[in-house]
């Protein structure tokens, strides 16, 4: 009886030719969706961080370009408080009587019968232990604005958190010159990618404080 046909399957060197070519495929498969997880997760970080900090610039400048408001005709009249809320304040700073690096405290008066009084008209943002409170010390508390979750806050002191500048752009350290006022944020994120890394974004913004220029002039 004759069998007719090829019986002849693969030989050893084909075999391993195979293997080591299904070798390269996975190994280009496994980099290419670690690559995938990592931008990712670095992705995620990043919004997460955003969020955040977006938020915390919203507010501190919303409230520091209200920096010295009052409703009163008279704008000599309001009497100005310390960084404690107690009188009196230093009067020719008006409505900013704290401002360096680390630290600002405004205050605005709100209601407009010429005292700060209100929980809200006195505000100190204060940068300490990677984290900013914003405090506000007549009668109301203090909370952490950003640092105690998803971020921590890393100026150093070449990069303060606030700087200020008179009206032909140069620094000043002297409150009744303030004409802007820049907010720096260098900020990381508390967890890490799948390197172990954390991410490290700066964020910045500028606040005219109008009210405050207008009550000194």
């Amino acid at each position: 009886m004759q069998i007719f046909g090829n019986s002849k399957g693969f030989t050893l060197v084909e075999t391993l030719i195979a293997l080591v070519i299904s070798t390269f495929i996975l190994g280009a498969l496994l980099v290419a969706s670690l690559a995938s997880q990592q931008a990712a997760s670095g992705i995620e970080q990043k919004v997460d961080v955003q969020q955040d900090v977006r938020a915390a610039l919203d507010l501190m400048s919303m409230e520091i370009s209200m920096a010295s408001y009052n409703p009163l005709v008279n704008k000599t009249n309001v009497q100005w408080k310390d960084v404690a809320c107690a009188l009196p304040g230093i009067s020719i700073n008006r409505g900013i009587q704290q401002a360096n690096g680390s630290n600002m405290t405004v205050e605005m008066d709100l209601n407009g019968e010429g005292l700060v009084t209100g929980t809200n008209e006195l505000i100190t943002y204060a940068y300490a232990n990677q984290q900013i409170t914003r405090s506000t010390p007549c009668g109301g508390t203090s909370q952490t604005l950003i640092g105690a979750t998803n971020v921590l806050v890393i100026n150093d002191p070449g990069t303060p958190v606030f700087q200020y500048f008179d009206g032909n752009n140069n620094a000043t350290t002297n409150i009744p010159d303030i004409r802007r006022i820049t907010i720096t944020l260098v900020v990381q994120s508390s967890t890490t990618d799948t390197k172990g890394q954390a991410r490290t974004m700066v964020y910045s913004t500028s606040v005219i404080p109008r009210n405050h220029i207008m009550s000194l002039q």
